[in-house]
C-alpha cells in the first residue's frame, strides 16, 4: 500500500459538458486523459495526492505555463461530495483542486488538470478492501491531453523559438 496505477491513452474522457460550454478542440465532450489513481490507506491517500499536486506545480513551472490552482468542483454531485467540501478544515482536506492555464487571446481561464481525494466512497461502492478490514480511500488524478495541448499553443504560439528549453528540447529529439 498505496497502490498506484497510472494509466495514459486508455480511451477517452467522456463529460457531460453543458452545450453552451463547449468549445472546439479544448472544451469536447469527449477527450484524452492521462489518469493517475491511488488507493490506500487515508493518509497515504492525502500524501500521494500532495505529492502529484508538487509534481504538476514543478512541471508546470519549468515549462513557464501561466496558470492557478482552484478548488474544483466534483464532476458529479452527492450528498457524499458536498459533506467533503463542508467539513474541509485546510487546504489538504479539499476534495479537489484544479490547474487552470491562461488562455491569452480568449482571456479565460481553462481546466487541464486536476487532483481528487475521493475517500471511500469509490472503495466502498466497489467493495474495495484490505485483509484486516483496514478503511481504505482512493484519489485521483488527471490531465486533459487536448486542453494541455491547447493552452500550450495557446500561451506559447506555433513558432519553437517561443518554446520554453524544457520543450524545444524534446522537439529537437522527436524530428
Amino acid at each position: 500500500m498505496p497502490i498506484k496505477v497510472f494509466e495514459t491513452l486508455g480511451g477517452y474522457q467522456w463529460r457531460c459538458e453543458k452545450e453552451e460550454e463547449l468549445h472546439a478542440f479544448d472544451k469536447l465532450l469527449e477527450y484524452l486523459k492521462l489518469e493517475h489513481v491511488y488507493i490506500g490507506y487515508p493518509n497515504q491517500v492525502v500524501e500521494a495526492r500532495k505529492t502529484q499536486k508538487k509534481q504538476y506545480i514543478k512541471l508546470f513551472n519549468k515549462i513557464g505555463f501561466l496558470y492557478r490552482i482552484t478548488v474544483g468542483a466534483p464532476c458529479h454531485s452527492s450528498p457524499i461530495n458536498t459533506k467533503r467540501y463542508e467539513k474541509a478544515s485546510n487546504l489538504d482536506e479539499i476534495p479537489l483542486y484544479d490547474f487552470e492555464f491562461y488562455i491569452p487571446k480568449e482571456k479565460k481561464w481553462l481546466e487541464v488538470c486536476g487532483t481528487c481525494i475521493e475517500e471511500d466512497e469509490n472503495t466502498n461502492a466497489y467493495g474495495i478492501q484490505t485483509i484486516t478490514g483496514k478503511k481504505v480511500w482512493s484519489g485521483c488524478s488527471g490531465v486533459g491531453l487536448n486542453r494541455l495541448v491547447y493552452s500550450f499553443l495557446s500561451q506559447f504560439g506555433f513558432q519553437e523559438e517561443n518554446y520554453p528549453a524544457l520543450i524545444s528540447k524534446y522537439i529537437r529529439k522527436v524530428c
